[in-house]
């Protein structure tokens, strides 16, 4: 690919790279840049947008990108994923961007709450999933045997 000597030669490039996988979905797209006369100035630097939003790359596709989890911890966030998601749901397919740009840690628990009550919105009638196995412990498992009484770990399906 350094060998390319334009931007198409560089995306057919890209493009025989990405073949291997077998995904007709997963290829290149050129945009093509508006003339110099149209284009204004270069945008200011400025802060990662940190607002939920949903955009259509295809008219069938969408895209809910979220790179910021500190906006749900209240309910406002929360309705706006939600609506956001009723309206994707419209989509033919959806690409969800959730790289976050912040590092709050605590955020990601909120935007897990937030994204599990908007994704019934997704589906319409059931959708079946595949089961799940968690270890219990209350209190150490011994190792030899005896214990001082109340402890167990079990499997819950």
């Amino acid at each position: 690919m350094k060998a390319s000597s334009s931007a198409a030669e560089y995306q057919a490039a890209l493009d025989r790279l990405l073949s291997v996988l077998g995904d007709p979905s997963t290829r290149t797209v050129r945009q093509e840049a508006p003339p110099e006369s149209e284009a204004g100035p270069p945008p200011a630097a400025g802060p990662a947008v940190t607002e939920s939003s949903l955009l259509w790359p295809q008219s069938d596709i969408a895209l809910l990108a979220v790179t910021d989890f500190r906006g749900f911890t209240d309910r406002a966030g929360t309705v706006r994923l939600s609506s956001l998601m009723q309206e994707a749901s419209k989509a033919k397919a959806i690409i969800f961007d959730i790289r976050r740009a912040d590092s709050d840690e605590s955020a990601i628990y909120f935007f897990g709450q937030a994204f599990l009550q908007g994704f019934p919105a997704l589906f319409q009638g059931s959708l079946p999933v595949p089961s799940s196995r968690h270890r219990m412990y209350s209190g150490y498992p011994t190792q030899t045997g005896g214990s001082s009484g109340g402890y167990y770990f079990g499997i819950r399906l």
